[in-house]
């Protein structure tokens, strides 16, 4: 009878040491796991921020979660940055449809700016068509940002804004008109470069520079306007703008760099003001491959063309060289087949091999006539004076 009692104390124990087992391996469905996460959803269209959630009670845990409920959709984490350098407060600056930036301050000097003010930059809303507001949360917009946007096709940007900066709207393929207000006294390098649907551009007066690059690569820009206060086009300021049939250089302009113009493929005439004392420096490649060009006109004033300045211009027919130039180096005019008469004046110092590939041209030389199976000569009588 002892033994009965003594198995069936057994038998019950072990009966309920595995319904013990089982409940701490089968939690109840709406009991979520300690070691699980979920999404939160944030204002804004804020990206979604992972938590972590308790298992007693099903609650997320947000104690870690930053607010996002002042910070629109796409605002860098900033818990790393200088204090100087962090975003606008959000809290002043609404976020709707009308003004969809990422906002950062400029404290005068800093890396983003000399000018302290409002940077806009991020482009996060859809509107096609983009009117910046002159200032943002109390403060002047001295800059805006939207590199490599797709879908914007007109920005007008706002008086006081004193610059475009590098980059600026580099590669924003769809952009086909932009208002520069006249504030702005320097386009940087790159601003507009690759924005392949841009059609015309009006520099206001007040340009100083035309950037490095500034409009390379804008294959549909068909008008430009310089103002006279231009003095600087950077080297491949209008690089292969395929488009660009004719451009007028002011006589403030005093320095026209390397590659400035080459690859512009519909340019036909050029004249070079006086102002000008160097056409490019060294390998210049100033108009190499402007194959419609054919006309080129420098004033006097010029001292010198450089290396490959008018290479491969196959349509080139004239060219008027004023007694100012005293040196062209090699290559200033190689492959320009189509042109069959120069002339140069007597105060030439030095020539390289300037017109090799012209298999035409007949150069004119204080009274002398050179063929191109006597360049070689000319650049002997040249030379050695």
């Amino acid at each position: 009878m002892k033994n009965k009692i003594l198995s069936i104390v057994v038998c019950t124990a072990m009966v309920l040491s595995l319904t013990a087992c089982g409940k701490s391996e089968n939690p109840p469905a709406n009991q979520p796991e300690t070691s699980s996460s979920s999404t939160v959803s944030t204002p804004n269209n804020s990206k979604p921020t992972s938590t972590s959630t308790s298992a007693a009670s099903g609650t997320p845990d947000v104690s870690s979660v930053t607010d996002a409920s002042s910070a629109p959709a796409g605002t860098p984490d900033t818990s790393s940055t200088p204090e100087a350098h962090k975003e606008v407060d959000w809290s002043t600056v609404p976020y709707t449809d009308e003004f969809d930036f990422v906002v950062r301050y400029s404290e005068g000097g800093d890396y983003l700016n000399e000018f302290s003010g409002a940077v806009l930059s991020d482009y996060l809303g859809k509107e096609k068509v983009i009117n910046i507001p002159p200032t943002v949360g109390g403060q002047k917009v001295v800059s805006v940002s939207i590199r490599g946007n797709k879908d914007i096709t007109d920005i007008n940007i706002p008086e006081g804004v004193s610059k475009i900066d590098s980059r600026a709207f580099e590669n924003c393929t769809s952009l086909e008109s932009v208002t520069i207000p006249d504030s702005v006294t320097e386009i940087e390098n790159k601003a507009f470069s690759g924005c392949s649907s841009l059609t015309s551009v009006n520099i206001p007066g007040g340009v100083g520079k035309v950037g490095d690059g500034a409009f390379s690569g804008c294959t549909s820009l068909a008008s430009i306007n310089l103002p006279d206060s231009l003095a600087v086009i950077d080297k491949n300021a209008f690089e292969n703008c395929t488009s660009l049939a004719s451009i007028d250089i002011p006589d403030s302009v005093t320095k026209i760099d390397n590659n400035a113009f080459r690859e512009c493929t519909s340019l036909k005439s050029i004249t070079i003001p006086g102002s000008v004392t160097t056409i490019g420096d060294g390998w210049g490649y100033v108009f190499s491959g402007c194959t419609s060009l054919t006309s080129v006109t420098i004033l006097d004033g010029v001292t010198y063309i450089s290396a490959y300045a008018f290479e491969n211009c196959t349509s080139l027919t004239s060219v008027t060289i004023p007694g100012s130039v005293t040196s062209i180096d090699g290559g200033a005019f190689e492959n320009c087949t189509s042109l069959t008469n120069i002339t140069l004046p007597d105060s030439m110092t030095f020539i390289g091999k300037a017109f090799e590939g012209c298999p035409n041209i007949k150069v004119n030389y204080k009274g002398k006539e050179y063929d191109y199976d006597h360049l070689a000569r000319l650049q002997t009588d040249i030379n050695s004076f």
